[in-house]
């Protein structure tokens, strides 16, 4: 998907994507279906013959690793879909090394699921 694309889903794409495009590299995303890497409803971990095409072709994109970097920067509740080759479940477990302890980020929007699931 092209940053332009990328607009239409979260708002303002990452700038190291819009970079990368000016100086011609490519996202292996770009031209596949945004279905691919945005289930419906956010629910990623329900699909997983997508999962696996999906982390197939993140495995083949010269922008892996700004891509995870980035996606493990962002909060859970505004991020969705594979990013970096992950799904947010594994990218919760990768921030959870990371930082040694579940950050905020993932603390607040694992209670809110808690609260919805409750409801």
């Amino acid at each position: 998907m092209s940053a332009r694309e990328a607009t239409t889903i979260w708002g303002t794409p990452p700038t190291w994507l819009y970079n990368a495009e000016d100086r011609g590299i490519l996202p292996a995303c770009r031209d596949q279906p945004l279905a691919l890497f945005f289930p419906a409803a956010g629910r990623n971990e329900s699909t997983g013959t997508n999962i696996a095409r999906a982390v197939a072709i993140c495995r083949t994109c010269p922008l892996l690793a700004d891509c995870r970097e980035w996606a493990l920067e962002q909060p859970p509740s505004q991020l969705h879909g594979i990013w970096g080759g992950t799904t947010w479940s594994e990218r919760r477990r990768l921030a959870v090394g990371r930082f040694g302890e579940q950050p905020e980020q993932f603390r607040t929007a694992n209670k809110r699921k808690k609260e919805e699931r409750a409801a």
